[in-house]
């Protein structure tokens, strides 16, 4: 069972704020530092399309062209801009999660670490909250930063009419999905079972983060060092596997029952095909944390991977 003290617990995660505060510092800077030059690439991409445009127009002399309007208008859009920087935090969190046994590296930084008072569950506590908790809302920071950046920059040089929020665009596109996929399909009663699976799915697919998440900090566990690496290689070969398995099964003829299938028993087979891997994925995600801490807890044991 793993016993909590705050006392500890706070003082252990001073003390690493402290022993560490050069990395932590330095994965903060690199991570701000990757959307506001997302943001401002972005800025100078429109600029110059901007620029194109209004060139355009002087040489054409349609000052007040609709055509020319829309023109500005699509380009003046940070949707692009928006999506990319989203999945530059979303790719540092998956890092985050593979840097949660950073301090366990080297000799002398296990040493410091377990030595420290502290249980290994308020160890490894703090350090899943700082990497996870404490990443995450590094993200949202520096996405809210990025966007403050953005409407600075965009007010300056095509006015207010031609602003954009960052995280408007992100809400925009998550309404738009809502409003033009998921509504539609449930509020046709006719098609309860299509809504189901459609809510299945989409469930499986937000599913599918977290458990990418999860994968690194369990790699992490594993191996220290250059553990990123690994666990990307790992994935690649049991994709490489899995894929080659599945193409020996489909040659033999495994898979001959399914041109005869009908759309009511296709949508049974897509119900429990979903509902399996939902079930496998958060099985697998319980599985890998509990192993990954069972694996802290063995931190001070040397072995071949972690010397």
């Amino acid at each position: 069972m793993i016993s909590i003290n705050k006392s500890r617990f706070w003082n252990y995660a001073k003390w690493d704020m402290t022993i560490n505060k050069s990395f932590y510092r330095s994965i903060a800077i690199v991570t701000m530092s990757l959307v506001f030059m997302v943001t401002i690439l972005g800025f100078f991409i429109r600029l110059t399309e901007w620029k194109g445009i209004k060139a355009s127009m002087r040489y054409m002399n349609a000052a007040n062209s609709d055509y020319y309007m829309s023109e500005i208008e699509h380009a003046l859009r940070v949707n692009g801009t928006a999506f990319v920087a989203l999945i530059i935090c979303l790719i540092a969190i998956i890092i985050f999660a593979g840097c949660i046994n950073h301090p366990l590296r080297n000799k002398q930084g296990r040493i410091t670490t377990l030595t420290l008072p502290a249980s290994n569950g308020e160890r490894y506590l703090w350090h899943v909250l700082l990497m996870l908790g404490g990443g995450t809302l590094l993200c949202l920071v520096s996405y809210a930063l990025a966007d403050l950046l953005n409407a600075g920059l965009s007010v300056v040089t095509f006015g207010a009419d031609g602003t954009h929020s960052l995280i408007g665009a992100i809400v925009n596109a998550i309404e738009r999905i809502t409003t033009k996929v998921v509504i539609p399909v449930f509020a046709n009663n006719e098609k309860s079972e299509e809504g189901v699976l459609l809510l299945l799915m989409l469930f499986s697919a937000v599913l599918s983060y977290p458990f990418q998440v999860t994968l690194f900090a369990f790699g992490n566990a594993l191996k220290y060092k250059f553990n990123i690496l690994f666990t990307v290689i790992a994935i690649q070969v049991i994709e490489f596997v899995l894929s080659i398995l599945f193409f020996i099964v489909g040659l033999s003829g495994a898979f001959a029952w399914f041109d005869n299938i009908s759309s009511e028993d296709f949508l049974v087979l897509l119900f429990v095909g979903f509902s399996v891997l939902i079930i496998a994925q958060l099985v697998l995600m319980v599985l890998m944390w509990r192993k990954s801490y069972k694996l802290y807890c063995r931190a001070q044991v040397t072995n071949s991977w972690n010397k």
